[in-house]
């Protein structure tokens, strides 16, 4: 803290199934030291880094697909007042409906999703059926999803902003559609809508 300027200090926590990142005292005059974990679960580890964590915001990553967060993560966060920043609402494979789709086969494959729950042929034609486009119901989806502070949007190009914003700030999905895909992905949780290879 030389020159009056606040240091933020940001940790990872690797091996997480979805990625997270624990924003330490962002406006604290003398932050605490990063907080490092190092656990494989995901919610394990995304709710050891809220516990005991006043006034510190959480980053996680989080997505219709990829629901683990609301269990532990979201109400641990509001009870100890830990802002959170929703990244991952609409990441690479969520952005377009014929990747979603195949990301939901490899759910089936991996035993996370129930092919029984699903179209087989349009597993994810509900959004559609609510939404112009994927990326409007995911980010709608992210909004109004109790205990997400804010909705991190990325883009280069000022018309996918617009886009985003307006997105975010539509209604909330139908409550049988959200209802649906928290039936849906119950049990998914080694998809984070991270595009293969990064």
């Amino acid at each position: 803290d030389e020159g009056g300027e606040t240091t933020l200090r940001c940790a990872s926590v690797p091996g997480c199934s979805s990625s997270m990142y624990f924003l330490n005292e962002a406006f604290s005059k003398k932050p605490r030291s990063p907080l490092t974990l190092n656990d494989t679960s995901f919610t394990r580890a995304a709710s050891l880094s809220v516990m005991g964590s006043s006034g510190s915001v959480v980053m996680v990553g989080f997505n219709f697909v990829n629901q683990t967060a609301l269990a532990k993560v979201l109400p641990q966060a509001k009870a100890k007042g830990v802002g959170t920043l929703c990244m991952y609402a609409v990441r690479g494979p969520l952005a377009w409906l014929a990747s979603a789709n195949a990301l939901v086969g490899r759910l089936v494959e991996a035993g996370e999703v129930d092919p029984d729950d699903i179209d087989r042929d349009n597993p994810l034609g509900l959004l559609l059926d609510a939404a112009t486009t994927l990326s409007e119901a995911a980010y709608r989806f992210c909004r109004h999803t109790p205990g997400l502070d804010v909705v991190i949007a990325g883009t280069g190009k000022q018309a996918h902003l617009i886009e985003n914003i307006a997105s975010i700030n539509g209604p909330p999905l139908p409550a049988d559609v959200q209802q649906r895909l928290a039936h849906i992905f119950r049990n998914a949780h080694s998809e984070t809508g991270e595009p293969e290879g990064d």
